[in-house]
């Protein structure tokens, strides 16, 4: 097989968004992956890309910062309450959780694309400061999410909602792992939006072996495992993998969206065949030509961004309302 672009324009139709993309990853690093040799590089390559393509956003209204209390962490889970000046009635509640493979990420390079979220659904978005591992392994981020998760359905009037709104969970990437495990332990979520979600750590899917030349290449992919898991055998833990959960019937009306050319395409679909043979109202969006990572980044990815918020809100407006 080719290697590295071509690879990847020989068998796909890269849109011009995600081709340039790569095209200018390629020609900084020589790669299309550059995450760095430790931790800290990783955290700020992954930080510099995704904020150097999040682009700027105007948001009118307020950001109100909370610490949550838990009994892990001493002074409570960080996260900020962002709250459009024009807000539904009773707005929708939505918790996003930032991507970053469980290794990086931040509220910092989920805040762009939270205050878009905010002003062009009308609703309150809570962006979650879990925490990250090799310092907090599995299964810190989990706990804190459910923590965040229980904290705003008993605190709606405190973040500016109403009692009746709803709450539902949202993430991409390793955000849309915690929003999936999340949705399974916590019951009262109206509804979640996985966005190319890591559903399976195993990483046997096909998806997995044809993209192992891209942005989430087997080896990079083996790393972030390494520093989030305490054993090897932690990878087939329901928590982890929430494609083994033995049961989906409690969970709420599931939205999926999936990038054509990414390493975790194929277990997004085996998700939907689960969540959908169990029963539950399910929806997905293929986004096609494009790569993983483009949520995060709508200053550069605006056109296939703009589509797959456009799909989120209407989802929201019909769960949520």
């Amino acid at each position: 097989m080719p290697s590295g672009l071509d690879a990847l324009k020989a068998k796909y139709k890269l849109n011009q968004e995600s081709e340039t993309y790569l095209q200018q990853r390629l020609e900084k690093t020589g790669k299309l992956l550059d995450t760095g040799a430790t931790v800290e590089e990783a955290r700020h390559a992954h930080e510099e890309v995704t904020l150097k393509y999040a682009g700027d956003f105007d948001f009118e209204g307020d950001v109100k910062e909370f610490f949550v209390p838990s009994p892990s962490v001493k002074d409570g889970i960080p996260i900020d309450v962002l709250k459009p000046l024009l807000v539904n009635r009773r707005p929708n509640i939505l918790i996003y959780f930032h991507d970053g493979a469980m290794v990086f990420g931040s509220r910092k390079t989920s805040s762009i694309i939270c205050k878009i979220l905010a002003i062009e659904a009308r609703c309150i978005v809570i962006n979650v400061e879990y925490r990250l591992a090799p310092e907090f392994k599995f299964p810190a981020c989990y706990d804190d999410a459910k923590c965040v998760v229980r904290w705003v359905m008993m605190n709606k009037a405190l973040i500016g909602a109403g009692n009746e709104s709803k709450v539902g969970v949202a993430g991409s990437g390793a955000g849309g792992n915690i929003a999936a495990t999340v949705a399974h332990e916590v019951p009262g979520i109206a509804y979640q939006v996985l966005i190319y979600p890591f559903v399976d750590f195993r990483f046997g899917q096909p998806s997995v072996e044809e993209f192992h030349v891209g942005l989430k290449s087997q080896e990079h992919l083996t790393w972030c495992t390494e520093q989030f898991l305490n054993t090897a055998e932690e990878v087939t833990n329901p928590r982890v993998s929430p494609l083994l959960q033995p049961n989906f019937t409690k969970l709420p009306p599931t939205l999926i969206i999936v990038a054509e050319i990414d390493s975790l395409r194929d277990a997004c679909y085996e998700y939907k065949k689960k969540v959908k043979e169990a029963g539950i109202s399910v929806e997905s969006m293929l986004c096609k030509g494009t790569v993983h990572g483009f949520f995060s980044q709508p200053g550069h990815f605006k056109e296939t961004n703009r589509r797959a918020r456009e799909k989120i809100i209407n989802f929201m407006k019909k769960y949520g309302s």
